[in-house]
């Protein structure tokens, strides 16, 4: 749905990485914002001692597919002129090291071209209407397939699994908690499961959301 109004949210990017690396958080921001042809997500996280500041654009026009830029910020703190656009292999790879990928945040996967119902059934307590959507030619980093379980009331994403060409579970999305706003609930964490080597990122939204005057 197009935001009619811009927002922004601050938020905790939890990350466990696959042993023996440690856990680590990243605090970032997000900033929805309408354009003349449709509305932008940007992801933007502080810097680090072992990681600069970096900046994840997606943006929507209309019913296409979302395109996926970053940026990253130099050592001098300066940002570059210009941002990088990202190519589907690219798209797939996590977000500064989180089990989200560029393409996830964006739910690229509903725009692939072959989409298939597959039945209705119970998950995670709610009816579902179970769609697989595949990619004709996927990225050798990336994944083919994914199934994914809409909520039948309101057209939520319950849970989705991601599989590679091999037909191997390579990520399980889940959003976790919820919260009620004028009368709407949203999201307030997400977590992703990487595969085969147990990894975990959690993305916690800390506030409510903060209009932009």
């Amino acid at each position: 749905m197009v935001p009619n109004r811009a927002w922004t949210n601050h938020a905790i990017l939890e990350v466990r990485p696959a042993r023996p690396a440690q856990p680590y958080q990243i605090p970032l921001q997000i900033a929805v914002f309408p354009t003349t042809s449709g509305w932008c997500t940007l992801y933007e996280t502080q810097a680090a001692a072992d990681r600069p500041a970096a900046r994840l654009w997606i943006e929507r026009a209309n019913d296409d597919s979302p395109r996926f830029f970053e940026s990253v910020q130099g050592p001098t703190g300066q940002w570059p002129a210009h941002r990088t656009l990202l190519e589907p292999s690219r798209r797939m790879l996590g977000f500064v090291g989180s089990d989200f990928a560029p393409a996830d945040l964006g739910m690229e996967f509903v725009f692939w071209p072959e989409q298939r119902w597959i039945r209705s059934e119970m998950r995670r307590g709610q009816f579902c209407d179970v769609v697989e959507s595949a990619l004709i030619e996927p990225p050798p980093a990336g994944y083919a397939r994914v199934r994914a379980w809409f909520d039948r009331g309101t057209g939520g994403l319950v849970c989705a699994e991601a599989y590679d060409a091999s037909g191997r579970l390579v990520k399980e999305f889940l959003p976790r908690r919820f919260r009620k706003t004028n009368g709407r609930w949203e999201v307030t964490e997400l977590e992703m499961l990487g595969y085969p080597v147990r990894s975990r990122s959690r993305l916690i939204l800390e506030a409510l959301p903060i209009t932009r005057p």
